[in-house]
């Protein structure tokens, strides 16, 4: 005889097993039938263990992301307050101090409380970016190459983030490391030295962003030297909400200080994120960029990547030997003014040369490494630079390619229209804010090419349109332009740039990059628009030609 089944009655132990299953994420492979919820328990002491350890671990997790945002705004605050007490005291008290005293005294006092004020700013942003990482380091890094137009102590305080930012201790770097061996072994337990006869845990040769590098030396086979390149756990998701907080002061800048679209540049470092937490995807640019340099630059080289020790969260590449650029600079300071000219223009111009192969080449296909940072160049014997760290890289398609060539041929030739539609045919939507409004240019006359040269070779007042194109797309020290956002003079208040195409921002980083590497090394005049010329022509001809010929297959299908 089948008795019924008894009603099933959930204890205590039950409600916590669902609990538990409830606030674990799902398997990655097949999702479980929603009996699983229901297992037995195994004892209702483990369950209220596991229970009291996971309310602990989210409660931490919320406290450590609200104090985190509440430091960076109190920072922010702080930074910004003192700014505008600053900029009042020097509009309206320094005035009043003139009655009286020589105009180079007042001027000295308010030099001094500018300094004041850069100085302290700079080591709190340092101390900040040195303590919470995430993407505040690379914020920093960004901002110490900008000797453009930032006060000195920015670029001298936050230039020790772009290759010393505090490292991970040896005994997580080793257990990273061997995490990720262990995925390339099938699950199997690697030991470091079943790999590497020599690896250097302690000093790690390099600290950033996202990961350090430290030096090592393969076991077995010729003994190579290699870099091995380790993502710190866990990072990915501080920077996220990093951004977020940077979002949120963009908008505030834009409403407030520069007529300018930093919203869109946020959202773009936002997007690309994801891809420099692929190692994976850094190691296949490398490879892809090695090639497409190997036989077109000379004197740059870009380090070989060991697929068989890689993962998404381990790189293993080939050593480079050298000094970062930041280290080399700093040795030459105190040499005679030609020495450090010599030096920059040649590196600026081997590196400008590798930068227009990788954006107009065609072996390349438009992809470019877009953090060339001091820390991320290499100097070696006879001035043969190593680029390294290929997380952050962007693709331009065809068509922002030869929008960008026809305004790097417009700025060579100081065309006039031609920087004003280079600009709306890259996207950039420009409206003027001065006294003529959205008056368009006048038509080009009969007599344009003598007003070319006039230009050409004597000194005369530029458009907004043409400030802009200059400041935003080329390293060159111009007289007449303030690169300077926040300067009263400044071409941000001339125009105000609605929209600009996130997809050209890490263009315009590169570029913005390298005005601040040459006015550091001391080569203000250097101007990679002017490397970029030979490149960019050729490109659009070689465009020109491959519509042509396309025009031509296309002709006997129409007919």
């Amino acid at each position: 005889m089948n008795l019924p089944s008894p009603p099933f009655i959930p204890t205590a132990g039950h409600r916590l097993c669902a609990l538990k299953h409830s606030l674990e994420p799902p398997p990655a492979i097949h999702r479980r039938s929603l009996s699983l919820a229901y297992q037995a328990p195994t004892t209702v002491a483990e369950d209220v263990q596991w229970l009291l350890s996971t309310t602990s671990t989210r409660i931490s997790n919320i406290y450590a992301t609200t104090t985190r945002t509440a430091l960076f705004w109190l920072l922010t605050m702080r930074v910004y307050t003192r700014y505008k007490v600053t900029q009042a005291t020097a509009l309206l008290l320094l005035p009043a101090l003139k009655a009286g005293r020589p105009k180079d005294v007042t001027d000295a006092t308010s030099k001094t409380l500018w300094n004041r004020y850069h100085f302290w700013a700079a080591e709190e942003m340092h101390a900040f970016c040195r303590r919470r990482r995430g993407f505040y380091i690379k914020a920093g890094q960004f901002f110490s190459t900008r000797d453009d137009f930032l006060h000195e102590a920015y670029p001298a305080t936050l230039s020790a983030l772009q290759d010393r930012a505090p490292p991970m201790g040896a005994r997580k770097a080793r257990a990273a490391i061997e995490a990720e061996l262990a995925a390339l072994a099938g699950g199997r337990k690697v030991r470091v030295e079943d790999v590497f006869e020599e690896l250097d845990l302690e000093r790690p040769i390099g600290s950033a962003t996202i990961a350090q590098v430290h030096k090592a030396k393969l076991r077995g086979g010729d003994g190579a030297e290699v870099a091995v390149k380790i993502q710190f756990p866990g990072v990915e998701r501080t920077m996220r909400r990093d951004l977020g907080n940077l979002r949120a002061v963009a908008a505030f800048l834009s409403k407030t200080e520069i007529s300018f679209d930093l919203v869109s540049p946020i959202n773009e470092l936002a997007a690309e994120i994801s891809h420099e937490f692929d190692f994976t995807r850094e190691r296949n640019t490398m490879a892809l960029l090695r090639a497409a340099l190997a036989d077109s630059v000379r004197g740059v080289v870009i380090p070989f990547a060991y697929p068989a020790l890689s993962t998404p969260r381990l790189l293993t590449m080939e050593f480079l030997p050298g000094a970062p650029l930041l280290t080399i600079r700093d040795r030459i300071a105190g040499r005679p003014e030609s020495v450090r000219r010599a030096f920059g223009t040649r590196v600026l111009r081997r590196l400008a040369d590798a930068y227009g192969e990788m954006v107009f080449g065609e072996a390349s296909g438009g992809v470019f490494q877009a953090d060339p940072h001091p820390g991320n160049v290499l100097v070696g014997e006879d001035l043969q630079l190593g680029i390294i760290d290929f997380g952050q890289a962007k693709r331009l398609s065809r068509g922002e390619r030869h929008a960008f060539a026809r305004l790097v041929v417009a700025i060579n030739r100081m065309d006039r229209s031609g920087l004003q539609a280079g600009l709306a045919e890259l996207g950039i939507d420009v409206r003027r804010t001065g006294k003529n409004g959205d008056a368009p240019p006048p038509p080009p006359r009969p007599w344009w090419w003598f007003l070319w040269f006039l230009r050409r070779f004597a000194r005369q007042e530029f458009t907004p349109y043409e400030k802009l194109a200059y400041t935003m797309f080329d390293s060159a020290r111009r007289p007449g332009i303030i690169n300077d956002p926040f300067h009263e003079m400044s071409v941000m208040k001339e125009v105000s740039v609605d929209a600009f195409p996130a997809e050209l921002f890490l263009l315009l980083k590169t570029v913005q990059i390298f005005r601040g590497m040459a006015m550091g090394i001391g080569v203000p005049e250097f101007s990679v628009a002017r490397e970029w010329r030979g490149k960019a022509r050729r490109y659009l001809r070689d465009e020109d030609l491959y519509y042509e010929r396309a025009a031509a297959r296309a002709l006997p299908i129409l007919q």
